[in-house]
């Protein structure tokens, strides 16, 4: 990897526009991942902490070859105290943040063959971004600017979820392979190194972008340069985890359509021996869409428990056509990593040159801190949930059972439902990887199994034992009622005019329209406006 930097139209523009997220808020906890930071006091911070933006441009500026001094002297010197009142965020929480592992687009890879009926690596966008690979463009993509954002902010799901699986949650990166001689810091870091390498941009990596883009064309009707939905990108985890398994040693589960866990299904995955020793850790991977535009509010409180859990491995999702990984929250701001940073790629030749390896290390953290308002996601996302232990899972279900049944979108039931669902109006419109429910008609309570309970009793939060646990998930298919949702994923889906209802989502347009009823919900601004806004279809 080259120290020197030619930087594109848009990461230049993007740096000067993108500014910092300010720290401005001092009541409210900060959350990563299941771990909990006070916020900084403005009372009490270190005027020598401070670091301004310009001086991060003027970074940025000396590594292309142009320097801020003249512009500063220019212009009286006035930009150098431009953010002298900013606060620093705490150290602890960078420090956590900074550990985390961040994916984005790379360019150099070895080429993906274009699909014939797919995308053409041709565009004005590449050029724009300055990943236009000439030599190569009418055989396929030597880059994934564009078009790879959900592939990448799952990816960093995943590898955060193998990061905390083999190195643990407690561990934090320094920027040196052995910092003081420390030996077990060492074999940490060589342990981080290795998942690293699994994400590696070259087709033989089990988790790279090109095995991810194989499985997606062959099985998710994604041709190569097409984005990616959510489904989409965790149905190849699943693929790849399981063909991988003797090196990650990490069983996955995805929940179907509705988000929910049923253990019937679960429990075979993590005890294949059918003993409690025999658990094996376990990525449950839940789809959900939780409303139209924007995810309803009833939801944001279960939404910020989830990633305050420490079974929590953050969340691949974004705003409209543009996928984010959430890794934490304070108050109703979500934390996220952005994948839209074209970075040169980590090719097979250089995985054993040391001073390649540090740099590229260095290049997957960032202790960049970017906040998104709750009232701004998009309501598509993909949740990561990891258990390692029965006892894990177990505590995992209590703490989902401890939410409202209105306010939860996800549950957990002894059996998968047996239900009749209704078709989809103008589902041919539709793309089935994007975690849209179809309309499900409920029987009767009269017409349910003998015994069976129309309440929620079919979520075994209460069962301790192994044993009981395979008791309540055996492998019969009873009939159950879903609990009723406020508004979430299950929803009618109708057409009627396609360009009204257009929702974009990492490209994949999911149009969702009932035309005899009417969703209201609030959506809450920052600064704390709120907004009524009722949606018609």
């Amino acid at each position: 990897m080259s120290s020197t930097v030619i930087p594109s139209i848009q990461s230049i523009l993007q740096y000067l526009l993108d500014r910092p997220t300010t720290n401005d808020n001092f009541t409210d906890p900060l959350i990563v991942l299941g771990n909990k930071y006070q916020p900084s006091s403005p009372l009490k911070h270190n005027p020598l902490e401070q670091q301004s933006y310009f001086s991060g441009l003027n970074t940025f500026l000396d590594d292309i070859g142009l320097n801020l001094a003249s512009f500063q002297q220019n212009n009286g010197g006035q930009t150098a105290n431009v953010c002298q009142e900013d606060i620093p965020w705490p150290s602890d929480f960078i420090s956590d943040v900074a550990t985390r592992l961040w994916f984005t687009y790379r360019s150099g890879f070895p080429v993906i063959k274009r699909d014939p009926d797919g995308p053409s690596p041709l565009s004005l966008g590449s050029l724009f971004r300055g990943t236009l690979d000439v030599k190569n463009a009418s055989i396929g993509f030597t880059t994934d600017s564009g078009w790879g954002c959900m592939i990448r902010t799952s990816q960093s799901l995943l590898a955060n979820a193998l990061l905390n699986l083999h190195v643990g949650r407690k561990w934090r990166y320094i920027p040196a392979e052995n910092p003081n001689g420390e030996t077990e810091y060492a074999k940490k870091y060589e342990k981080q190194w290795q998942i690293i390498t699994w994400f590696a941009d070259f087709p033989w990596a089990p988790f790279s972008i090109q095995q991810i883009v194989r499985y997606g064309s062959e099985h998710c009707n994604k041709k190569p340069g097409e984005w990616f939905g959510p489904s989409a990108a965790s149905r190849s985890i699943v693929y790849l985890c399981k063909q991988s398994y003797k090196a990650c040693k990490l069983n996955t589960y995805l929940t179907e359509g509705n988000g929910d866990i049923y253990e019937d299904e679960l429990l075979p995955v993590s005890c294949p021996e059918g003993t409690e020793k025999g658990f094996r850790p376990t990525l449950i991977l839940s789809g959900v869409r939780l409303g139209v535009r924007n995810v309803n509010p009833v939801y944001w409180a279960f939404l910020k428990k989830l990633l305050s859990i420490h079974q929590s491995v953050g969340i691949a999702g974004g705003r409209p056509s543009s996928s984010h990984y959430f890794f934490g929250y304070q108050g109703d701001d979500l934390f996220y990593m952005d994948p839209h940073t074209p970075q040169t790629a980590l090719l097979a030749d250089h995985v054993d040159d040391a001073d390649y390896r540090a740099e590229y290390v260095a290049s997957v953290h960032t202790k960049r801190i970017r906040k998104l308002g709750l009232c701004e996601m998009d309501p598509s996302m993909l949740i990561g949930l990891l258990v390692t232990s029965l006892e894990d899972y177990k505590e995992l279900k209590r703490t989902i059972a401890g939410f409202k049944d209105a306010e939860r979108f996800l549950n957990i039931y002894e059996h998968h439902p047996v239900v009749a669902s209704r078709g989809s109006a103008g589902s041919e419109l539709f793309d089935d990887d994007d975690f849209i429910d179809l309309g499900v008609e409920q029987k009767k309570k009269a017409e349910l199994a003998d015994g069976e309970s129309t309440n929620e009793s079919s979520l075994v939060a209460n069962s301790d034992t192994f044993d009981e646990l395979r008791e309540h998930g055996s492998t019969d298919k009873l009939q159950r009622k879903i609990p009723e949702r406020r508004f979430s994923q299950a929803v009618l889906i109708e057409h009627a005019d396609a360009e009204r209802d257009e929702i974009n989502f990492d490209g994949d347009a999911t149009m969702i329209s009932h035309k005899e009823t009417e969703e209201k919900f609030e959506e809450v601004k920052k600064g704390g406006e709120v907004c009524d806004m009722t949606e018609k279809a």
